[in-house]
């Protein structure tokens, strides 16, 4: 009787078995529970409306010979070929401020951007060729002035793991948006770990797929967020799976160094706000500069400005750009926990940083080298300032600097003009010593007749 009974009983598990097993085939799996749905899949769904085809176009002048002689002796004009270039490019602003490598646009004539299926034009509001960094700007007609574009996320500095999963997103031979997955070799290569100039040192290295095209595109992580933008590939003969991407961080500083009120503008601010983060958060203050007068401190974040939210740093600047010189600009930031309401005024950069002040601080009168300056005192090129005259008893006296010599260097900084001459003067404390790179023109009798050198010094110059 008991055996019967346990046989009844393993029969009944057996059909209820195969009842569960029926059931879970014949019920559809649900979208949210679709295992080809990875991590990988949702990064890619989150960040590819983001990611844009870039296309530019430039027209060179291409002559042979005969072509050379028709267009010196005989006016013809010679043809003007176009040339093409692809690259990718990531939204990182709502108003459609787009950015990518700097050598993907430098020098062309027309840039156009391609947002999912629609094509723009767009312009180069600023770039860096050291970092390889440029910021662009889609155009909007006025039918489209409130459309707002999909924005990617940097992810936080240094936020990587070595052999991570990554993705590199881009437009590789202007095929279009294209997906490649690898991991994260390098968190750190150095220009000697490849025995060959890089350009940039701590780049990142993946083998996920990097091919031309893909330059200015990000490579992301499993959370879909921005940890650099690809920048190159390795060639050597038989390398494979060796590519390079800026890393977020070095991409970060550049635009929160480009895109500012001095550099647009010539406004001075003289603050540096974090570009990625939100809300924006204060890096560093110069001294005596508008932000430091205003009572900014590293580490406030800027909650409000202008009666506005900033959604960013792009946003944050753009309203400091647009309220111009002399315009009182109410902020509103948090620090400690707690908000503080400040008021900050832009002036223009001439107006504070000029030769005045750089007098006013070593007794040097400086003039920008000029093509007929250089011609008058034997000088070669057009680089540097020029020392007109030296204040008695001035710490450029004190140092033996004379009228005609040429200062090349600050603190081993070679500024284009006055300005940036200036903002290097100005940092220095009172009394803490300036480094100057002076050239030295002279001429003496040789056995053909006059013979011009250019000797360089160093010099330790005590600002006051």
């Amino acid at each position: 009787m008991t055996k019967t009974v346990t046989r009844r009983i393993l029969i009944l598990n057996g059909w209820a078995l195969a009842l569960i097993l029926l059931l879970c085939y014949s019920i559809p799996v649900q979208a949210g529970d679709d295992i080809r749905r990875d991590a990988t899949v949702r990064a890619v769904e989150r960040v590819l409306p983001g990611v844009v085809n870039i296309f530019t176009r430039n027209r060179s002048q291409s002559e042979d010979r005969y072509e050379r002689i028709l267009r010196e002796y005989f006016g013809y004009q010679t043809r003007q070929k176009p040339y093409y270039s692809r690259g990718s490019g990531v939204i990182i602003d709502d108003e459609g401020f787009v950015v990518t490598n700097e050598h993907v646009v430098r020098g062309q004539n027309e840039i156009l951007v391609k947002v999912g299926d629609e094509v723009y034009q767009a312009v180069k509001v600023v770039g860096d060729r050291i970092v390889d960094i440029a910021l662009l700007k889609i155009i909007r007609n006025r039918d489209q002035s409130n459309q707002k574009f999909p924005e990617l996320d940097f992810a936080e500095d240094d936020d990587l793991y070595l052999g991570e999963t990554v993705l590199a997103l881009g437009n590789p031979y202007g095929l279009g948006a294209s997906v490649s997955k690898g991991i994260l070799s390098s968190k750190k290569r150095n220009e000697a770990d490849t025995g060959r100039q890089l350009g940039i040192s701590d780049w990142l290295q993946t083998d996920a797929a990097i091919n031309p095209g893909n330059s200015g595109g990000p490579l992301i992580n499993l959370n879909g967020e921005i940890i650099g933008i690809n920048v190159a590939v390795y060639r050597e003969e038989g390398a494979q799976g060796i590519g390079f991407a800026i890393p977020i961080k070095a991409v970060s500083e550049a635009l929160s160094e480009l895109f500012i009120p001095e550099t647009i503008d010539s406004l001075w601010f003289g603050a540096q706000v974090k570009a990625g983060s939100f809300p924006p958060k204060v890096q560093s203050v110069e001294p005596d500069s508008p932000a430091a007068l205003a009572g900014i401190l590293p580490g406030d974040e800027i909650i409000r400005i202008d009666q506005q939210v900033p959604n960013g740093f792009i946003e944050f600047s753009k309203i400091l750009i647009q309220a111009g010189d002399g315009k009182r600009i109410p902020l509103q930031v948090r620090r400690d926990q707690k908000t503080k309401d400040l008021t900050v005024r832009l002036i223009k950069l001439e107006d504070f940083f000029n030769a005045k002040l750089i007098q006013r601080r070593t007794g040097l009168h400086l003039i920008k080298m000029t093509t007929d300056s250089a011609r008058t005192y034997g000088y070669p090129s057009t680089e540097g300032f020029l020392v007109e005259e030296v204040d008695a008893e001035s710490p450029a006296q004190k140092a033996d600097i004379v009228p005609g010599m040429v200062m090349a260097g600050f603190d081993k900084r070679y500024p284009a003009d006055l300005i940036e001459a200036a903002k290097t003067v100005h940092r220095k404390d009172k009394g803490s010593p300036l480094l100057l790179e002076i050239i030295v023109p002279t001429r003496t009798r040789g056995f053909f007749g006059a013979v011009y050198k250019y000797p360089r010094f160093q010099v330790d110059l005590e600002v006051r």
